[in-house]
Protein backbone atom coordinates (compact mmCIF):
# COMPACT_ATOMS: atom_id res chain seq x y z
CA UNK A 1 0.00 0.00 0.00
CA UNK A 2 1.23 3.26 -1.01
CA UNK A 3 1.33 6.58 2.00
CA UNK A 4 -1.61 8.55 -0.07
CA UNK A 5 -4.22 5.33 0.40
CA UNK A 6 -2.32 4.96 3.73
CA UNK A 7 -3.07 8.66 4.55
CA UNK A 8 -6.53 8.85 2.98
CA UNK A 9 -7.74 5.64 5.03
CA UNK A 10 -6.14 7.39 8.33
CA UNK A 11 -8.43 10.65 7.07
CA UNK A 12 -11.50 8.76 6.73
CA UNK A 13 -11.46 6.95 9.94
CA UNK A 14 -11.11 10.00 11.39
CA UNK A 15 -13.94 11.42 9.85
CA UNK A 16 -16.23 8.42 10.83
CA UNK A 17 -15.10 8.73 13.89
CA UNK A 18 -16.24 12.34 14.10
CA UNK A 19 -19.85 11.95 12.94
CA UNK A 20 -20.46 8.93 15.77
CA UNK A 21 -19.48 11.63 18.65
CA UNK A 22 -22.14 14.05 16.86
CA UNK A 23 -24.55 11.18 17.14
CA UNK A 24 -23.73 10.62 20.81
CA UNK A 25 -24.12 13.97 21.88
CA UNK A 26 -27.56 14.36 20.38
CA UNK A 27 -28.55 10.89 22.04
CA UNK A 28 -27.22 12.84 25.54
CA UNK A 29 -29.60 15.89 24.71
CA UNK A 30 -32.72 13.89 24.09
CA UNK A 31 -32.27 11.55 26.96
CA UNK A 32 -31.71 14.57 29.77
CA UNK A 33 -34.42 14.16 32.58
CA UNK A 34 -33.80 17.80 33.19
CA UNK A 35 -35.51 19.15 29.96
CA UNK A 36 -38.76 20.59 30.27
CA UNK A 37 -40.38 19.98 26.75
CA UNK A 38 -41.71 16.61 25.92
CA UNK A 39 -40.33 14.84 23.01
CA UNK A 40 -41.71 11.79 21.12
CA UNK A 41 -38.83 9.38 21.85
CA UNK A 42 -40.07 6.74 19.40
CA UNK A 43 -40.44 9.52 16.64
CA UNK A 44 -36.67 10.37 17.66
CA UNK A 45 -34.98 7.94 18.08
CA UNK A 46 -37.02 6.42 14.54
CA UNK A 47 -35.51 9.78 13.03
CA UNK A 48 -31.99 9.32 14.35
CA UNK A 49 -32.04 5.83 13.12
CA UNK A 50 -33.37 6.47 10.04
CA UNK A 51 -30.26 9.22 9.96
CA UNK A 52 -27.71 6.90 11.27
CA UNK A 53 -28.78 4.30 8.35
CA UNK A 54 -28.24 6.68 5.85
CA UNK A 55 -25.21 8.26 6.99
CA UNK A 56 -23.76 4.76 7.36
CA UNK A 57 -24.99 4.45 3.49
CA UNK A 58 -23.33 7.17 3.06
CA UNK A 59 -20.00 6.38 4.83
CA UNK A 60 -20.17 2.87 3.20
CA UNK A 61 -20.12 4.02 -0.26
CA UNK A 62 -17.57 6.85 0.63
CA UNK A 63 -15.25 3.64 1.81
CA UNK A 64 -16.01 1.77 -1.40
CA UNK A 65 -15.10 4.56 -3.67
CA UNK A 66 -12.04 5.11 -1.63
CA UNK A 67 -11.42 1.24 -1.86
CA UNK A 68 -11.88 1.67 -5.66
CA UNK A 69 -9.71 4.86 -5.79
CA UNK A 70 -6.93 3.16 -3.96
CA UNK A 71 -6.98 0.19 -5.94
CA UNK A 72 -6.72 1.89 -8.95
CA UNK A 73 -4.02 4.13 -8.08
CA UNK A 74 -1.86 1.43 -6.60
CA UNK A 75 -2.34 -0.27 -10.04
CA UNK A 76 -1.18 2.86 -11.89
CA UNK A 77 1.79 2.51 -9.34
CA UNK A 78 2.43 -0.85 -9.67
CA UNK A 79 2.83 -0.62 -13.67
CA UNK A 80 4.91 2.60 -13.19
CA UNK A 81 7.31 0.18 -11.32
CA UNK A 82 6.79 -2.16 -13.86
CA UNK A 83 7.73 0.00 -16.80
CA UNK A 84 10.59 1.60 -14.87
CA UNK A 85 12.09 -1.72 -13.82
CA UNK A 86 11.92 -3.24 -17.63
CA UNK A 87 15.23 -3.78 -20.04
CA UNK A 88 15.61 -1.39 -22.51
CA UNK A 89 16.47 -3.64 -25.61
CA UNK A 90 18.98 -1.28 -27.59
CA UNK A 91 18.57 -2.18 -31.48
CA UNK A 92 21.79 -3.42 -33.26
CA UNK A 93 23.10 -1.72 -36.01
CA UNK A 94 22.88 -3.71 -39.21
CA UNK A 95 27.30 -3.99 -40.94
CA UNK A 96 27.38 -2.30 -43.63
CA UNK A 97 28.47 -4.69 -46.68
CA UNK A 98 31.33 -3.08 -48.53
CA UNK A 99 30.99 -1.71 -52.23
CA UNK A 100 31.80 -4.18 -54.96
CA UNK A 101 35.12 -4.07 -56.65
CA UNK A 102 34.37 -1.24 -59.95
CA UNK A 103 36.42 -1.62 -62.60
CA UNK A 104 38.89 1.21 -63.79
CA UNK A 105 40.31 2.50 -66.89
CA UNK A 106 43.68 3.71 -66.81
CA UNK A 107 45.05 5.64 -69.71
CA UNK A 108 48.76 4.91 -70.22
CA UNK A 109 50.99 7.53 -72.57
CA UNK A 110 54.32 6.74 -73.33
CA UNK A 111 56.81 9.28 -74.71
CA UNK A 112 60.11 8.26 -76.36
CA UNK A 113 63.40 8.86 -75.60
CA UNK A 114 63.51 11.33 -78.89
CA UNK A 115 60.20 13.57 -77.84
CA UNK A 116 61.55 13.80 -74.44
CA UNK A 117 64.77 15.82 -76.46
CA UNK A 118 62.23 18.36 -77.41
CA UNK A 119 60.48 20.81 -75.65
CA UNK A 120 56.71 20.12 -74.62
CA UNK A 121 55.16 21.92 -76.95
CA UNK A 122 57.02 20.14 -79.38
CA UNK A 123 56.58 16.77 -78.75
CA UNK A 124 53.45 15.42 -80.02
CA UNK A 125 50.64 12.85 -79.15
CA UNK A 126 52.94 10.18 -76.94
CA UNK A 127 51.47 6.41 -77.95
CA UNK A 128 48.41 5.93 -75.52
CA UNK A 129 47.83 2.37 -74.92
CA UNK A 130 44.34 1.13 -72.75
CA UNK A 131 44.03 -1.39 -69.65
CA UNK A 132 41.22 -1.54 -67.60
CA UNK A 133 42.25 -3.04 -63.66
CA UNK A 134 39.38 -3.52 -61.09
CA UNK A 135 39.78 -1.38 -57.59
CA UNK A 136 40.50 -4.41 -55.08
CA UNK A 137 43.47 -5.56 -57.72
CA UNK A 138 46.87 -5.14 -55.96
CA UNK A 139 49.56 -2.47 -57.27
CA UNK A 140 51.98 -5.00 -58.40
CA UNK A 141 48.90 -6.28 -61.80
CA UNK A 142 48.91 -2.05 -62.67
CA UNK A 143 52.54 -2.52 -62.18
CA UNK A 144 52.99 -5.29 -64.68
CA UNK A 145 50.87 -3.89 -67.25
CA UNK A 146 52.78 -0.60 -67.27
CA UNK A 147 55.79 -2.33 -67.79
CA UNK A 148 54.00 -4.38 -70.59
CA UNK A 149 53.37 -1.74 -72.74
CA UNK A 150 56.39 0.04 -71.85
CA UNK A 151 58.28 -3.00 -73.70
CA UNK A 152 55.64 -2.94 -76.79
CA UNK A 153 55.93 0.33 -77.50
CA UNK A 154 59.43 1.09 -76.60
CA UNK A 155 61.09 -2.12 -76.55
CA UNK A 156 64.52 -1.23 -74.51
CA UNK A 157 67.03 -3.31 -74.56
CA UNK A 158 66.94 -4.22 -70.62
CA UNK A 159 63.33 -3.13 -69.01
CA UNK A 160 63.53 -1.25 -65.24
CA UNK A 161 60.46 0.25 -63.34
CA UNK A 162 63.26 2.68 -62.34
CA UNK A 163 64.50 3.65 -65.75
CA UNK A 164 61.60 6.10 -66.24
CA UNK A 165 59.29 8.88 -64.51
CA UNK A 166 55.54 7.53 -64.48
CA UNK A 167 53.06 9.92 -62.90
CA UNK A 168 48.70 9.95 -63.13
CA UNK A 169 46.29 12.71 -63.09
CA UNK A 170 42.67 11.69 -62.66
CA UNK A 171 39.96 13.94 -63.97
CA UNK A 172 38.39 16.60 -61.94
CA UNK A 173 39.98 15.18 -59.12
CA UNK A 174 43.77 15.30 -59.21
CA UNK A 175 44.78 18.07 -62.23
CA UNK A 176 48.33 18.15 -61.47
CA UNK A 177 50.80 15.25 -62.22
CA UNK A 178 51.35 12.53 -59.28
CA UNK A 179 54.34 10.05 -59.11
CA UNK A 180 52.90 6.43 -59.71
CA UNK A 181 55.88 4.58 -57.77
CA UNK A 182 54.53 2.24 -54.93
CA UNK A 183 51.53 0.91 -52.97
CA UNK A 184 50.56 4.00 -51.19
CA UNK A 185 50.44 5.94 -54.47
CA UNK A 186 48.84 2.94 -56.28
CA UNK A 187 45.87 3.19 -53.19
CA UNK A 188 45.61 7.31 -53.05
CA UNK A 189 45.02 6.75 -57.34
CA UNK A 190 41.92 4.14 -56.64
CA UNK A 191 40.81 6.45 -54.03
CA UNK A 192 40.47 9.67 -56.56
CA UNK A 193 39.15 7.60 -59.53
CA UNK A 194 36.01 5.84 -57.68
CA UNK A 195 35.01 9.31 -56.59
CA UNK A 196 34.11 9.49 -60.43
CA UNK A 197 30.21 8.08 -60.47
CA UNK A 198 30.11 7.02 -64.09
CA UNK A 199 33.05 5.56 -65.59
CA UNK A 200 36.38 5.66 -63.42
CA UNK A 201 39.57 6.14 -65.24
CA UNK A 202 42.76 7.71 -64.97
CA UNK A 203 45.64 8.47 -67.29
CA UNK A 204 49.64 7.51 -66.29
CA UNK A 205 52.19 9.19 -68.08
CA UNK A 206 55.43 7.31 -69.31
CA UNK A 207 58.69 9.46 -69.66
CA UNK A 208 62.10 7.90 -70.36
CA UNK A 209 64.90 9.45 -67.97
CA UNK A 210 67.77 10.53 -69.38
CA UNK A 211 70.63 10.65 -66.92
CA UNK A 212 72.47 12.90 -69.51
CA UNK A 213 69.79 15.35 -70.43
CA UNK A 214 70.90 17.95 -67.39
CA UNK A 215 74.17 17.49 -67.74
CA UNK A 216 74.00 18.87 -71.18
CA UNK A 217 72.06 21.14 -70.40
CA UNK A 218 74.62 22.76 -67.60
CA UNK A 219 77.44 22.52 -69.91
CA UNK A 220 74.91 24.55 -72.81
CA UNK A 221 73.79 27.23 -69.87
CA UNK A 222 77.72 27.70 -69.31
CA UNK A 223 78.81 27.72 -72.98
CA UNK A 224 76.05 30.32 -73.51
CA UNK A 225 77.14 32.61 -70.21
CA UNK A 226 80.42 32.35 -71.67
CA UNK A 227 79.52 33.18 -75.17
CA UNK A 228 77.82 36.08 -73.53
CA UNK A 229 80.55 37.64 -71.37
CA UNK A 230 83.71 36.86 -74.07
CA UNK A 231 83.42 39.47 -77.17
CA UNK A 232 85.02 37.14 -80.03
CA UNK A 233 82.17 34.18 -81.51
CA UNK A 234 83.16 30.93 -82.24
CA UNK A 235 82.68 29.66 -85.90
CA UNK A 236 82.93 26.20 -87.55
CA UNK A 237 86.63 25.77 -89.05
CA UNK A 238 86.85 25.62 -93.11
CA UNK A 239 88.62 22.61 -95.00
CA UNK A 240 91.26 25.06 -95.36
CA UNK A 241 92.22 26.10 -91.99
CA UNK A 242 92.89 22.62 -90.80
CA UNK A 243 96.77 21.74 -90.77
CA UNK A 244 97.34 19.17 -93.52
CA UNK A 245 98.71 16.93 -90.43
CA UNK A 246 95.80 17.54 -88.64
CA UNK A 247 94.32 16.21 -92.16
CA UNK A 248 95.71 12.99 -92.15
CA UNK A 249 95.35 12.41 -88.49
CA UNK A 250 91.60 12.98 -89.05
CA UNK A 251 91.81 10.29 -91.71
CA UNK A 252 93.70 7.68 -89.98
CA UNK A 253 91.07 8.32 -86.89
CA UNK A 254 88.43 7.44 -89.67
CA UNK A 255 89.75 4.30 -90.81
CA UNK A 256 90.46 3.52 -87.31
CA UNK A 257 87.00 3.97 -86.63
CA UNK A 258 85.52 1.91 -89.76
CA UNK A 259 87.92 -0.97 -88.73
CA UNK A 260 87.00 -1.19 -84.91
CA UNK A 261 83.09 -1.11 -85.03
CA UNK A 262 82.09 -3.52 -82.06
CA UNK A 263 80.32 -6.46 -83.35
CA UNK A 264 77.84 -6.52 -80.54
CA UNK A 265 76.41 -3.29 -80.24
CA UNK A 266 74.94 -1.99 -76.77
CA UNK A 267 77.11 -5.31 -75.30
CA UNK A 268 79.48 -5.52 -72.21
CA UNK A 269 81.64 -3.32 -73.76
CA UNK A 270 79.17 -0.13 -73.75
CA UNK A 271 80.90 1.12 -77.26
CA UNK A 272 80.06 1.40 -79.90
CA UNK A 273 83.80 1.16 -80.76
CA UNK A 274 86.00 -1.24 -78.97
CA UNK A 275 89.13 -3.54 -79.27
CA UNK A 276 88.16 -7.08 -79.32
CA UNK A 277 90.01 -10.72 -80.67
CA UNK A 278 88.27 -13.25 -81.95
CA UNK A 279 88.91 -15.80 -79.56
CA UNK A 280 88.72 -13.57 -76.72
CA UNK A 281 85.36 -12.66 -75.52
CA UNK A 282 86.22 -9.56 -73.69
CA UNK A 283 85.79 -6.53 -75.47
CA UNK A 284 88.27 -3.08 -74.71
CA UNK A 285 86.12 0.14 -75.23
CA UNK A 286 88.16 2.58 -77.33
CA UNK A 287 87.13 6.43 -77.09
CA UNK A 288 88.09 9.05 -79.04
CA UNK A 289 91.54 10.01 -76.72
CA UNK A 290 92.47 6.08 -77.87
CA UNK A 291 91.61 6.55 -82.10
CA UNK A 292 93.74 9.79 -81.20
CA UNK A 293 96.68 8.33 -79.63
CA UNK A 294 96.32 5.41 -82.23
CA UNK A 295 96.39 7.46 -85.04
CA UNK A 296 99.01 9.69 -84.22
CA UNK A 297 101.65 6.02 -83.10
CA UNK A 298 100.20 4.63 -86.45
CA UNK A 299 102.04 1.60 -86.67
CA UNK A 300 102.53 -0.33 -90.16
CA UNK A 301 99.32 -2.21 -89.72
CA UNK A 302 95.88 -1.62 -88.33
CA UNK A 303 95.70 -4.59 -86.20
CA UNK A 304 98.08 -3.24 -83.46
CA UNK A 305 97.17 -0.47 -80.91
CA UNK A 306 99.93 1.64 -79.85
CA UNK A 307 101.92 0.50 -76.54
CA UNK A 308 101.43 3.85 -74.59
CA UNK A 309 100.14 4.34 -71.55
CA UNK A 310 96.14 4.87 -72.76
CA UNK A 311 96.35 0.86 -73.87
CA UNK A 312 97.74 -0.51 -70.54
CA UNK A 313 94.84 -2.83 -70.42
CA UNK A 314 94.52 -4.22 -73.57
CA UNK A 315 95.10 -8.26 -73.55
CA UNK A 316 98.76 -9.10 -73.81
CA UNK A 317 97.95 -10.61 -77.15
CA UNK A 318 97.36 -7.56 -78.74
CA UNK A 319 100.34 -5.30 -77.59
CA UNK A 320 103.05 -4.56 -79.47
CA UNK A 321 106.59 -5.72 -78.58
CA UNK A 322 108.03 -2.97 -80.20
CA UNK A 323 106.84 -0.35 -83.07
CA UNK A 324 107.74 -0.71 -86.48
CA UNK A 325 108.80 2.67 -87.02
CA UNK A 326 111.00 3.19 -84.26
CA UNK A 327 112.76 -0.36 -85.53
CA UNK A 328 112.83 1.20 -89.25
CA UNK A 329 114.44 4.41 -87.61
CA UNK A 330 117.33 2.48 -85.53
CA UNK A 331 118.18 0.65 -88.83
CA UNK A 332 118.64 3.91 -90.95
CA UNK A 333 120.66 5.12 -88.03
CA UNK A 334 122.82 2.06 -87.95
CA UNK A 335 123.37 1.94 -91.48
CA UNK A 336 124.35 5.75 -91.51
CA UNK A 337 126.36 5.47 -88.91
CA UNK A 338 128.23 2.79 -90.93
CA UNK A 339 128.34 4.40 -94.11
CA UNK A 340 130.21 7.85 -92.71
CA UNK A 341 132.77 5.02 -90.46
CA UNK A 342 136.70 5.41 -91.85
CA UNK A 343 138.31 1.94 -92.39
CA UNK A 344 140.13 0.83 -90.22
CA UNK A 345 143.47 -1.87 -90.77
CA UNK A 346 142.45 -5.07 -90.77
CA UNK A 347 145.45 -6.98 -87.97
CA UNK A 348 145.05 -10.38 -87.66
CA UNK A 349 146.05 -12.38 -84.35
CA UNK A 350 146.05 -15.90 -83.64
CA UNK A 351 146.03 -17.09 -80.20
CA UNK A 352 145.83 -20.79 -78.66
CA UNK A 353 142.85 -22.10 -77.73
CA UNK A 354 143.39 -22.30 -74.28
CA UNK A 355 144.23 -18.49 -74.42
CA UNK A 356 141.17 -18.24 -76.91
CA UNK A 357 138.59 -19.30 -74.82
CA UNK A 358 139.82 -17.30 -71.86
CA UNK A 359 139.31 -14.35 -73.84
CA UNK A 360 136.13 -14.84 -75.24
CA UNK A 361 133.25 -12.79 -73.48
CA UNK A 362 130.98 -14.31 -71.95
CA UNK A 363 127.93 -14.69 -73.87
CA UNK A 364 125.09 -12.22 -73.57
CA UNK A 365 121.88 -12.35 -71.67
CA UNK A 366 119.02 -12.41 -73.54
CA UNK A 367 117.21 -8.92 -73.71
CA UNK A 368 113.81 -9.26 -71.98
CA UNK A 369 110.81 -8.64 -74.44
CA UNK A 370 109.78 -5.39 -74.83
CA UNK A 371 106.61 -5.31 -73.39
CA UNK A 372 104.63 -3.19 -70.78
CA UNK A 373 103.85 -5.11 -67.83
CA UNK A 374 99.89 -5.12 -67.04
CA UNK A 375 98.25 -2.99 -64.25
CA UNK A 376 99.24 -4.33 -60.28
CA UNK A 377 96.17 -7.10 -60.09
CA UNK A 378 96.29 -6.40 -56.25
CA UNK A 379 94.74 -2.74 -57.29
CA UNK A 380 91.76 -4.21 -59.34
CA UNK A 381 88.25 -3.93 -57.95
CA UNK A 382 88.15 -7.66 -58.98
CA UNK A 383 90.34 -9.87 -56.99
CA UNK A 384 92.80 -11.60 -59.38
CA UNK A 385 92.09 -14.70 -57.97
CA UNK A 386 87.88 -13.99 -58.62
CA UNK A 387 85.86 -14.00 -61.52
CA UNK A 388 82.78 -11.89 -62.68
CA UNK A 389 79.56 -12.98 -61.34
CA UNK A 390 76.28 -12.64 -63.39
CA UNK A 391 75.58 -9.85 -65.75
CA UNK A 392 73.76 -7.20 -63.65
CA UNK A 393 72.61 -3.68 -64.53
CA UNK A 394 74.12 -1.07 -62.02
CA UNK A 395 70.91 -0.74 -60.85
CA UNK A 396 70.19 -3.91 -59.65
CA UNK A 397 73.40 -4.37 -58.57
CA UNK A 398 73.34 -1.95 -55.96
CA UNK A 399 70.01 -2.71 -54.56
CA UNK A 400 70.72 -6.55 -54.37
CA UNK A 401 73.80 -5.57 -52.47
CA UNK A 402 72.24 -3.03 -50.02
CA UNK A 403 74.47 -0.31 -51.58
CA UNK A 404 73.62 3.64 -51.46
CA UNK A 405 72.16 5.32 -53.83
CA UNK A 406 75.01 7.54 -54.12
CA UNK A 407 77.53 4.97 -55.51
CA UNK A 408 75.09 3.89 -58.51
CA UNK A 409 74.22 7.60 -59.30
CA UNK A 410 78.54 8.38 -59.55
CA UNK A 411 78.94 4.83 -61.93
CA UNK A 412 75.85 6.30 -64.06
CA UNK A 413 77.66 9.86 -64.19
CA UNK A 414 80.54 8.20 -65.85
CA UNK A 415 78.34 5.91 -67.85
CA UNK A 416 78.76 2.26 -66.48
CA UNK A 417 75.98 0.39 -67.13
CA UNK A 418 76.60 -3.32 -66.64
CA UNK A 419 78.86 -5.20 -63.90
CA UNK A 420 80.77 -6.56 -66.87
CA UNK A 421 82.16 -3.70 -66.57
CA UNK A 422 83.71 -3.80 -62.84
CA UNK A 423 87.36 -5.86 -64.19
CA UNK A 424 88.80 -3.31 -65.87
CA UNK A 425 88.28 -0.98 -62.89
CA UNK A 426 90.91 -0.05 -60.48
CA UNK A 427 90.64 1.59 -57.27
CA UNK A 428 92.74 4.27 -57.80
CA UNK A 429 90.12 5.03 -60.68
CA UNK A 430 87.27 4.44 -58.07
CA UNK A 431 88.77 7.19 -56.12
CA UNK A 432 89.23 10.07 -59.03
CA UNK A 433 85.62 9.27 -59.83
CA UNK A 434 84.27 10.81 -56.58
CA UNK A 435 83.89 7.38 -54.35
CA UNK A 436 84.93 7.91 -50.47
CA UNK A 437 86.61 5.51 -48.54
CA UNK A 438 83.95 3.74 -46.52
CA UNK A 439 81.87 3.53 -49.70
CA UNK A 440 84.91 1.77 -51.60
CA UNK A 441 85.40 -0.63 -49.35
CA UNK A 442 81.26 -1.52 -48.95
CA UNK A 443 81.64 -2.13 -53.05
CA UNK A 444 84.51 -4.42 -52.40
CA UNK A 445 82.41 -6.46 -50.43
CA UNK A 446 79.76 -6.48 -52.72
CA UNK A 447 81.95 -7.42 -55.38
CA UNK A 448 83.52 -9.79 -53.44
CA UNK A 449 80.23 -11.51 -52.27
CA UNK A 450 78.99 -11.28 -56.61
CA UNK A 451 82.38 -12.58 -57.84
CA UNK A 452 82.85 -16.35 -58.42
CA UNK A 453 86.40 -17.85 -57.21
CA UNK A 454 88.41 -18.68 -60.44
CA UNK A 455 89.10 -22.36 -61.39
CA UNK A 456 92.57 -23.38 -61.57
CA UNK A 457 93.82 -24.52 -64.19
Amino acid sequence: MSTRAASRKISTSIATLAAQDELGSDDEMVLDPDANMDVDITLVDGEEEEGSEEEEDDDEEEEVDDDEDREEEEELEDQEEEEDEEVVVVPQKRKQKRPPPREIEYKIAIYTAEQMKKTQSSRGPPNTQVVNVYSNEPWKRLKSHILTKINSVLKPDNLNFFDFTITFKVPRQVSDPMHLADDEHYKYLVKKALLIQKNPSAKIIVEPKETSAMTDKENNDEETKKGKKGSKKTRVPNARDILPANVALNEKIGELRERWICPTPGGSCGSAHCDFSPTEPEHFPLSHTHMQSWAAAWYADLETPPNNEHFDRVAAAAWAAKSPLLQRRLEQKEAASAKHAPAAPQVHINFPPEIANLLRPAPPIAAPNAFIPRPNSSNMLISPSRVSGADLSIEDFCSLYDLDSDISHRFKEHKFKRTTAFKFVEVEELKEMGFMKGEIAELKVAVETWSKAAIAD
